[in-house]
């Protein structure tokens, strides 16, 4: 199927720049993705000081951030295969610039 799309001419962007641009776009979202993953882990100290945790408990605070994402993978992942991607890119970062934000106190 890949071979396909690829070996046909009118499926190639007739402009580069569009590619590119959506190339660097999709590479500095996924960029962005990681560091946000790896937040949690970063901050962890700071999150067991300030409200006096214990070891443990920073550990579920991590294993609930980690769960959270193994369980949603696949599932995006499936419906990655059936409905748009564009649809499901634009959605997801609407969602995760609305967590973000809210997360910083900004909403």
């Amino acid at each position: 199927m890949v071979s396909t799309f690829l070996s046909r001419k009118d499926n190639l962007p007739k402009n580069g720049t569009a590619a590119q641009y959506a190339l660097a776009l999709l590479t500095l979202i996924n960029f962005l993705n990681y560091m946000d993953r790896s937040t949690v882990s970063a901050v962890l100290p700071h999150i067991q000081k300030f409200y006096d945790i214990t070891a443990r408990e920073a550990g579920y605070i991590q294993t609930a951030f980690i769960m959270a994402n193994i369980i949603i993978s696949p599932i995006f992942g499936y419906l990655g295969d059936r409905i748009s991607r564009k649809l499901i890119v634009i959605n997801g970062i609407a969602i995760w610039s609305f967590f973000t934000l809210a997360g910083k106190g900004f909403l």
